[in-house]
């Protein structure tokens, strides 16, 4: 289940999961999604990004990242990990208790998505982590 950021959090602050009453807002409901993937005996691979796909406009980031004009996406820029650490800080209270290890069908996350540079990430100092 991908985890489209830039219709989850439309504007900077304003996150949407199935109850902002916007037109998209009824496909939005993560937990829900999860729960009836759940009552239909399936297992959950879930993807919340930030990045979530080439296939994706902008790979499912928010375009009001970009009004900062030094903004430096799928990076250890400040700002862009500051954005993303408030959008999980918003998701993932949703989804917490969804886990295989506490009764629920997510059995896997994966952060990130099609991100190459992997010798450059295991040489930093300051790893990116995000706790839940």
């Amino acid at each position: 289940r991908y985890v489209p950021w830039n219709l989850h959090e439309p504007r900077q602050g304003v996150y949407d999961f199935g109850d902002l009453g916007e037109d998209m807002s009824f496909l939005l409901d993560v937990r829900a999604f999860i729960q009836m993937a759940q009552e239909e005996d399936l297992f959950v691979i879930f993807r919340p990004g930030p990045y979530i796909c080439s296939e994706w406009d902008f790979g499912g980031l928010p375009s009001w990242l970009l009004r900062d004009y030094t903004m430096q996406v799928r990076s250890y820029y400040d700002n862009f990990r500051a954005a993303a650490a408030k959008f999980f800080n918003a998701l993932m209270p949703q989804v917490v208790d969804l886990q295989f290890t506490k009764g629920g069908p997510i059995i896997m996350v994966q952060v990130e998505n099609e991100f190459e540079p992997l010798d450059t990430m295991t040489s930093l100092e300051t790893p990116f982590t995000l706790s839940f």
